[in-house]
């Protein structure tokens, strides 16, 4: 899975990039909010562990 190799928070990540490079400011506003939802599903609904 991806978010095992992403930076720390706070680094430039590839996916910021290509949000900034997105010629429409309204899809880059969307494209960060999927962006921030994913992280903070993350949080709240970890990956299982192989012990559960």
């Amino acid at each position: 899975m991806r978010s095992e190799t992403q930076p720390t928070r706070g680094a430039v990540t590839d996916w910021e990039l290509f949000v900034e490079h997105m010629p429409y400011v309204e899809t880059r506003d969307d494209v960060r909010f999927v962006f921030r939802n994913e992280e903070r599903c993350r949080v709240l609904y970890p990956a299982p562990t192989q012990d559960e």
